[in-house]
């Protein structure tokens, strides 16, 4: 996994729509730029920065109508920041949040910037695995006739355990919904994993509800 950092004019990389930087000025800007080549190994899309000081695969790669790269350095920043000058765009982290001029000073790495950004994705699928625990174990219960936890089935044996574990997994399950919310802030194809998460909670809810 890395993080990734995008030259944009939009407000956010992942809506661009209409702000795209396209093929033609991507193929314009290697054409003119003699620090950078297009790097035969992958393709059309990815250029290599043929003046990085200690780097000689740094890259810079054109999708989906940004310019993005992953786990930039400080001089590689720089270099990202005079691309989208000339473009007349902008630098955003995954995140969506534009870079404070610290971060093209020497010998700052950018990793070091934005510590919080790197622990949304874990905290993400932390969520996702409490949502599926919660919407797999109300199912389990559904079908097996013990969701209905009222009257006399809570004084059947082991049926108290039972509402317990379902009271805890419930818990589980809610807890998922901000988790979801907050790990999955930066647009993109993450995105969709969050409204899954949110929708297997919503889910697993009324199974609950329908068999009061």
């Amino acid at each position: 996994m890395g993080y990734e950092v995008f030259i944009t004019r939009a407000q956010s990389w992942a809506e661009n729509q209409g702000l795209e930087i396209t093929r033609p000025e991507w193929e314009s800007l290697i054409s003119t730029d003699p620090e950078l080549r297009i790097d035969d190994e992958n393709g059309p899309d990815y250029a290599i920065w043929l003046k990085h000081p200690s780097n000689s695969e740094a890259w810079i790669c054109w999708r989906g109508g940004s310019i993005s790269t992953k786990n930039p350095d400080a001089p590689l920043l720089r270099k990202m920041r005079d691309v989208a000058s000339r473009l007349k765009a902008h630098l955003q982290d995954e995140d969506g949040e534009s870079f404070p001029d610290e971060c093209f000073v020497d010998d700052i790495s950018f990793e070091t910037q934005s510590p919080r950004s790197s622990l949304r994705e874990p905290i993400a699928i932390v969520s996702l695995a409490l949502s599926t625990t919660f919407f797999a174990t109300v199912s389990c219960l559904t079908i097996t006739g013990t969701a209905n936890l009222q009257g006399n089935a809570l004084r059947a044996p082991g049926m108290q355990l039972v509402a317990m574990f379902a009271l805890l997994i419930a818990f589980g399950g809610v807890f998922s919904i901000p988790l979801a919310l907050w790990g999955f802030q930066s647009t993109g194809n993450r995105t969709r994993w969050a409204w899954i998460t949110i929708a297997m909670d919503a889910l697993a809810f009324l199974i609950l509800v329908a068999n009061r």
